[in-house]
């Protein structure tokens, strides 16, 4: 079963998601950089809010590169690594993947930019997508550091 991204007008991408909830990769696939600032990555499970974290700084988005959004764990290795386009996400403890989780990133008004609903199989340490999935396949379930879904706002997933 293929599962995959969703395509909006805008050329970014969720292009990756660590299975161990350690980071998300956004890609530019544009030939134009794109200004992330005060947009918002969002993870759902089932439509409870899982994680958020909002571009607080002033981020463009150079053409064909990519950006790593890695968790607050001052742990992971990976992250200490030296990686030029990167964020540490205070407030994430461990990013989602699973078949309910939906990953969405919005612009500042809210316009949908890029969602991956699911994910297909793991390869390299990395979560590879294909083609785009069915609403019965859309759905998360939390990986790593135990997490908690707090109660509230339901959002609804293009796969929906």
């Amino acid at each position: 079963m293929a599962r995959g991204f969703y395509r909006t007008s805008v050329a970014l991408q969720i292009s990756e998601i660590n299975p161990q909830g350690r980071f998300v990769k956004i890609y530019n696939a544009d030939n134009e950089e794109y200004d992330l600032s005060a947009c918002k990555l969002m993870q759902t499970i089932d439509g409870d809010l899982l994680n958020e974290y909002e571009f607080d700084q002033l981020i463009y988005l150079p053409a064909k590169t990519s950006i790593i959004l890695w968790t607050n764990d001052i742990y992971n290795e990976l992250s200490q690594q030296n990686h030029s386009a990167s964020i540490r996400c205070p407030d994430v403890l461990c990013w989602g993947s699973g078949p309910n989780c939906t990953t969405s990133l919005y612009s500042p008004s809210g316009q949908l930019l890029a969602q991956l609903c699911g994910v297909n199989e793991t390869k390299d340490d990395c979560v590879v997508r294909l083609s785009k999935m069915s609403s019965e396949e859309c759905s998360c379930i939390p990986i790593g550091l135990p997490t908690t879904i707090p109660s509230g706002k339901r959002f609804k997933s293009a796969c929906e």
